[in-house]
């Protein structure tokens, strides 16, 4: 990352549901919520005039999880992103979805 750059990032996983769910006897059902903003000069540029702004990046990714047990989850998420150029035109948008297995030993 470069010196001048700012990163933010929080996340909250709140389970909704627990107990006995698809024949799993100790299942977690969660919602996740994860924000992201980075700004890549800090809100501005010190070699030109104070006002400028630009090179930054927001995203916001709801999801659900499921966790039929303690090591393993399955995760769906859809991710808006959108970013910004060195002169703060239009932003680009970006967005999809993500649907994940993970399971450790």
């Amino acid at each position: 990352m470069k010196p001048n750059t700012k990163k933010v990032i929080k996340g909250l996983i709140q389970p909704i549901y627990r107990g006995e769910m698809l024949n799993w006897k100790q299942s977690v059902l969660q919602l996740a919520l994860r924000l992201e903003y980075v700004d890549w000069n800090i809100g501005r540029m010190t070699n030109y005039d104070n006002t400028i702004k630009g090179e930054e990046m927001w995203s916001i990714m709801p999801g659900i999880s499921y966790r039929p047990n303690d090591k393993t989850v399955i995760r769906a998420s859809y991710r808006f992103r959108r970013d910004y150029d060195f002169l703060r035109n239009p932003g680009e948008n970006t967005a999809g979805f993500t649907i994940g297995i993970s399971s450790y030993f």
